[in-house]
């Protein structure tokens, strides 16, 4: 049996319908409680681990960083979830040090990443969207 049968068939034995949900955060929380897997934790693990030697290396390893964030994003099929790591992702960026502002690249990569919330915010419900929406405007005013 290959690993990712034997990990889903060992998760949907401690689930309540038999059956992982994606979309049911009681699901989600088991499943990192099983396997130590918490997302926005090994996004902040990764940034600390960037090579701040040159901007050329920190543009690597970001763009890795975003790489796997992206194919965590895929297994959730939630837009939600999206969302809320992008913006995880996006804080965690604008924060960095030594400065994105200072390596056009970066900068690049940030306003695409915002671009792509806005987007995504379209698709959600009014009020989650106003909650987005001001977390993007505190995010973009204080570049």
């Amino acid at each position: 049996m290959y690993k990712r049968q034997r990990v889903l068939l060992e998760w949907s034995y401690k689930t309540k319908k038999g059956y992982p949900d994606i979309n049911s955060q009681e699901d989600i929380a088991l499943f990192e409680s099983m396997f130590g897997f918490n997302i926005k934790e090994e996004i902040t693990t990764q940034f600390e681990q960037v090579n701040r030697k040159s901007y050329y290396y920190v543009k690597k390893s970001i763009r890795k960083i975003l790489r796997n964030t992206k194919k965590n994003i895929r297994y959730s099929k939630n837009k939600q979830t999206e969302v809320e790591l992008i913006l995880f992702f996006c804080k965690i960026l604008k924060d960095f040090s030594p400065s994105i502002t200072k390596s056009i690249p970066l900068t690049n990569i940030f306003e695409r990443e915002i671009q792509r919330i806005k987007k995504i915010i379209l698709t959600l419900d009014p009020d989650l969207q106003y909650d987005y929406g001001i977390e993007i405007d505190d995010l973009q005013c204080n570049k």
